[in-house]
Parts: C-alpha cells; sequence; structure tokens
C-alpha cells in the first residue's frame, strides 16, 4: 500500500512531515522527523471532525499511548 509523499510540512513546529503512512476513521499517521534531534517518528494527527467531540478525543488519546 502506497501513500503519497508529502513534501515536508512542519507540524506543531517540531515535526517536519516526510509522508503519509495510514489514515483511518480518527486520524491519519505520518512518518515525520523531529526537527531539534532528527529523530524519525511516526506522528499520529487527530481529523478536524473528531476534535469537537470530548469522547473520541479521549479515545484518541487513548489509543496514541496504547501505540506508542
Amino acid at each position: 500500500m502506497d501513500f503519497e509523499p508529502v513534501e515536508g510540512p512542519v507540524f506543531a513546529g517540531r515535526y517536519r512531515l516526510i509522508r503519509r503512512l495510514a489514515s483511518g476513521a480518527m486520524g491519519v499517521v505520518y512518518e515525520a522527523r523531529h526537527i531539534t534531534t532528527d529523530r524519525r517518528c511516526a506522528l499520529k494527527v487527530m481529523l478536524a471532525h473528531i476534535a469537537p467531540s470530548p469522547a473520541l478525543r479521549k479515545r484518541f488519546e487513548f489509543e496514541a499511548r496504547v501505540t506508542a
């Protein structure tokens, strides 16, 4: 499964996005590089329509902790 490359935008002032790895109902996962440490990481970003729901935000945060 190939995803399109991302042309290096910076997210949250700390992560340079490299490419989109996957997407789902709640978010998108990118391969990223931390600007200060130059370490590669996976960055999961919540979809905008999920953010207004406190219950879905809590579930998103839980899933992020579990996968970390």
